[in-house]
């Protein structure tokens, strides 16, 4: 039995629109998957990563956010190295 091939398997455009929607929907239901992605950041061959939770996006700026403790280590190390990845899986 074959699966079916989603529409947007093969279709750079079509990911980038299926990534927006998967953001929009983590952003709107708490139960999605991508509700609860891993922040990761670090300095030199030190990184981290953790759980946080998102609370806005912006598409036409390519702008997520989650909220944190100004006094949180991430800050501190956000400080030191801007360079950050989010992690999101389902």
């Amino acid at each position: 039995m074959q699966k079916k091939i989603p529409d947007f398997y093969n279709d750079l455009d079509k990911v980038y629109l299926k990534i927006w929607d998967l953001l929009n929907s983590g952003l709107l239901n708490r139960d999605s998957e991508f509700h609860l992605p891993v922040f990761i950041c670090g300095e030199g061959k030190v990184f981290d990563g953790r759980t946080v939770v998102l609370r806005g996006i912006d598409k036409k700026d390519k702008i997520l956010w989650f909220h944190t403790d100004i006094r949180s280590k991430k800050i501190k190390t956000l400080k030191i190295n801007p360079g950050s990845s989010f992690l999101f899986y389902d």
